[in-house]
């Protein structure tokens, strides 16, 4: 029970202190490269490395990216991240046939504050994704948020998760946009309690506890603005255009 505690305890601290060392990473096709036979492509500045798969979803039971599914790849161009799939050479993220989805991988854990947008336009919403459970599956936890005029959005109000593993898609068959940049906060590291990797509760199963703990707190302080379908309009904070 003192394990589960320490715990807890790790999990409350990481969900209320405060995130620290602000970057951005830029995703166009000045930045990228191409791995793994152009199934990925990889961003990085001198704090992290970003891997971005693409993907599929449906809307049906838990909405999730299957990745790689119908040929789905990622590609950059100028404006931003497109996804490209089997008999569809759109270069957009967009809900036209498939529900595409790109998956954005950091190799170590942040908190996304800030999305910028590219090659889209006032009617334009998309979906955001989240590893809620750590298997690896990104998993939808919102839903038809506005693409502000700007193409920059604070997601310092929606959404706090800390974590590694994010995704962002679109579900209409009229969303069609281009990712630009992402912003983060490298998560806060919470040292687990030494008493935590013995006696039945490893290392690796507190860190499960504590993230799943932090997740689940977040989500009581913002009540069920997670999973809400309706549509956000956000004041522009950026100035940047498509």
């Amino acid at each position: 029970m003192r394990k589960v505690l320490a715990c807890a305890a790790a999990a409350a601290a990481m969900a209320f202190s405060g995130a620290a060392n602000a970057g951005v990473i830029v995703m166009t096709n000045s930045t990228d490269t191409v791995i793994n036979g152009g199934t990925a492509l990889q961003f990085s500045n001198s704090e992290v490395t970003l891997t971005v798969k693409a993907g599929v979803f449906t809307e049906t039971g838990q909405v999730e990216v299957v990745a790689g599914a119908h040929g789905a790849r990622p590609v950059a161009y100028s404006p931003g991240l497109g996804v490209l799939t089997n008999n569809d050479n759109s270069h957009t993220i967009d809900g036209s046939g498939r529900l595409e989805a790109v998956i954005l991988e950091f190799s170590q854990n942040v908190i996304i504050t800030g999305l910028s947008f590219g090659y889209f336009d006032s009617q334009d919403d998309f979906e955001f994704f989240f590893d809620t459970d750590l298997d690896g599956i990104v998993e939808r936890v919102l839903s038809n948020i506005d693409i502000p005029n700007s193409g920059f959005i604070d997601m310092t109000g929606l959404f706090g998760g800390a974590g590694s593993l994010f995704g962002v898609g679109a579900n209409h068959s009229s969303d069609s946009f281009k990712l630009k940049k992402v912003y983060y906060e490298l998560a806060p590291e919470v040292p687990l309690p030494a008493a935590a990797g013995s006696g039945g509760h490893s290392g690796w199963s507190c860190q499960r506890l504590v993230t799943e703990m932090n997740f689940l707190m977040l989500h009581a302080l913002m009540g069920t603005q997670h999973r809400s379908s309706k549509k956000r309009n956000l004041f522009a904070l950026d100035t940047e255009t498509n």
